[in-house]
């Protein structure tokens, strides 16, 4: 059974794998879009922030991975690594009491106001 705990490395890798590939992403959050944040939504999700869209973030962050015209399984896959996004199997053994997308929400909110109040973390 996954839980919250299972996800955080997960939005540490992201947030790592993002301040390699686009320094500063955290500064492009207003509260307006922290507010906001939905993993369920393409255009609100942490990818949609930055890039217009989730699927536009996956063509930009994998680009070896996108198969037009649609993306290959192996995107996601990966996408979920970086808790960009998450597996079915991810999906089906979540803790029953609560939503792995509003969890991800709460981890991505965390991590970018930390980055925003402190910087990138020595790590």
């Amino acid at each position: 059974m996954y839980e919250i705990k299972d996800l955080e490395p997960l939005v540490k890798a992201g947030a790592r794998f993002l301040d390699e590939r686009e320094p500063g992403w955290f500064n492009r959050f207003e509260p307006e879009n922290l507010r906001n944040l939905n993993m369920h939504d393409e255009y609100t999700d942490v990818l949609g922030v930055l890039f217009n869209s989730f699927h536009q973030g996956l063509a930009n962050l994998f680009p070896e991975l996108i198969a037009y015209p649609f993306p290959d399984d192996a995107v996601y896959e990966e996408a979920a690594k970086y808790g960009f996004d998450v597996t079915i199997e991810q999906l089906a053994n979540y803790r029953v009491d609560g939503s792995i997308c509003t969890d991800l929400e709460t981890l991505w909110i965390e991590t970018i106001v930390d980055r925003q109040e402190n910087g990138v973390p020595n790590e």
